[in-house]
Order: structure tokens, then C-alpha cells, then sequence
């Protein structure tokens, strides 16, 4: 069986003569690379089975919003949940160009990575240009936007602006340098 690492300390472990059947094997989640392969290997299957085109740029998308706004799932699942949740709701979608064949494949609606971003507001709340907006525009413009915000407190907002563009860049983790 598999579990997170809290279940099994909350249920597990308490009973010692239960926790003495398992033994515990610690998976870290893939990296971003790997999550993209086991994507890579779904995508024919998520595309016959909803009768769409998954574009690159949505698994990509989907990766990366993932990551940002999914943390509380792991990797490869979050990321193939919102590409699955946004094949449904192009699936659902009325076209014209749709083939009236029963086994009909790729028929034309293809999910793009603005309908990933859709899903990913719809879930969080957050608006959806934010979530669309290019990422190093948003970050370089940090430093302005603070400045409009907060008045005369040019180094605070200097040394806000560093740490953000630090967090976004990734340094934020003890293993990275």
C-alpha cells in the first residue's frame, strides 16, 4: 500500500504490533523532468479518451501551476489531474469542426495552456491573468508595484523585491546552492 508520510505516522505507527507488518519505503516526488516523461507516456491515452489534442505548451503549464498552487499533491498526480480536469472542460465545449464518427480521435479541440490556467483559478481563486501573466514581467516588476503600495521605504522595498525575485528563481531550498 501507499500513503503520506503523516497518515502513516498517524495511523501506523501508533500501533506498534501493526507498524512491525510494513516497512516504510520514502519516495521523494520527481523532479520536473520525470513528471513531464510519465506525462509524456499518458498523453495519447488522456487524448482518446476525452477525443482532444493536449498541446505542449498545456503540459508544460500544467507542471508548472502544479507546483506553484498544488502543493499539497504530489507530482506526477497534480499535474495530471489539471490537464485531465482541462481535456474535460474542451471536451465539453461545442465545436463545429467536431467529427460525428463513434471512435473519432484528435477531432480538433485542442487543449491549450490557458484552459490548464482556467482550472487552476477556478481552484484557487486566484484571477486568471495572474496566472497567465508572463512570469518574469510579474517578477520584474515587483519592485514598482511595492513602491506604489508602500511609500518611503525604498531599501524595505529593495530587499522585498531581492527575496522575491530569489524565491522565484528557486533558491529558496537548502539542497540548491
Amino acid at each position: 500500500g501507499t500513503t503520506t508520510p503523516d497518515a502513516f505516522t498517524r495511523h501506523l505507527e501508533r500501533d506498534t504490533a501493526l507498524a512491525r507488518c510494513f516497512h516504510p519505503t520514502r519516495l521523494a516526488p520527481p523532479d520536473a523532468a520525470t513528471t513531464l516523461r510519465v506525462i509524456a507516456s499518458k498523453r495519447a491515452r488522456l487524448e482518446q479518451f476525452h477525443m482532444v489534442h493536449i498541446s505542449d505548451e498545456a503540459i508544460h503549464r500544467a507542471i508548472r501551476l502544479a507546483e506553484q498552487h498544488m502543493r499539497e499533491r504530489c507530482m506526477p498526480d497534480a499535474a495530471i489531474e489539471l490537464l485531465d480536469e482541462a481535456c474535460v472542460k474542451a471536451a465539453s465545449m461545442p465545436s463545429d469542426a467536431l467529427d460525428a464518427s463513434p471512435d473519432a480521435h484528435n477531432v480538433g479541440t485542442t487543449v491549450r495552456a490557458d484552459a490548464v490556467a482556467a482550472v487552476v483559478a477556478q481552484r484557487t481563486g486566484r484571477p486568471l491573468e495572474s496566472l497567465t501573466q508572463d512570469e518574469r514581467s510579474r517578477v520584474a516588476s515587483v519592485e514598482s508595484a511595492l513602491s506604489n503600495q508602500v511609500v518611503g521605504q525604498e531599501e524595505a522595498v529593495r530587499r522585498v523585491g531581492h527575496r522575491i525575485r530569489m524565491f522565484k528563481a528557486g533558491l529558496r531550498e537548502e539542497r540548491r546552492p
